[in-house]
């Protein structure tokens, strides 16, 4: 006499067993065998075709979560956890597990960045020291040596603490910072 495998259904309800979710109907055999082996994983079960080979009443019993000793420290955490959660011992040990997880997340993450230092003067410290020479600047020079596509040389003085005086030089203006 051969054994009949288990259904799609019978699948998804072991998936649900599993992960201690609600039952959900896969489209089709395939597709709960694919979901119960994803959970399978997860949950750590190295061998799931093995589960899968059983008769629905044995492969259930095989998910049930052993009972957990609750001695010394962790057993005291496990017993609070269980206590904390209702009593499920499903829920207690995915909780365990979560908990342990994030925990080793935490300590593994990388620490904060620090800034980065700066090698040389800012644009605006560029522009700065080119309105604060003798001859001055113009606001093509300006351009020219921070790159940026457009200048607005009253804002870069104000932004720099400056005093800007500006005189006409042919057809171009050429300012002058002074310190206030």
């Amino acid at each position: 006499m051969t054994k009949a495998e288990l259904t799609g259904k019978e699948i998804s309800m072991l998936t649900a067993e599993l992960t201690g979710g609600g039952f959900k109907r896969s489209a089709n055999r395939e597709a709960a065998v694919a979901r119960f082996r994803s959970a399978a994983a997860e949950a750590g079960i190295s061998n799931p075709d093995n589960i899968l080979a059983m008769n629905f009443e044995d492969a259930q019993a095989s998910l049930k979560p052993k009972p957990v000793a609750t001695g010394g420290e962790d057993g005291a955490i496990e017993q609070a956890l269980r206590e904390f959660i209702g009593g499920d011992e499903r829920s207690h040990v995915f909780m365990r597990d979560l908990f342990r997880r994030v925990f080793q997340a935490g300590a593994a993450s990388k620490p904060a960045r620090k800034p980065r230092e700066r090698t040389g003067p800012t644009k605006r410290e560029i522009a700065a020291g080119l309105l604060m020479r003798p001859e001055g600047a113009t606001s093509k020079e300006i351009l020219e040596a921070t790159g940026w596509p457009a200048v607005s040389v009253p804002a870069i003085a104000r932004a720099s603490k400056l005093s800007l005086r500006t005189e006409k030089d042919g057809r171009a203006s050429r300012y002058f910072g002074t310190s206030s």
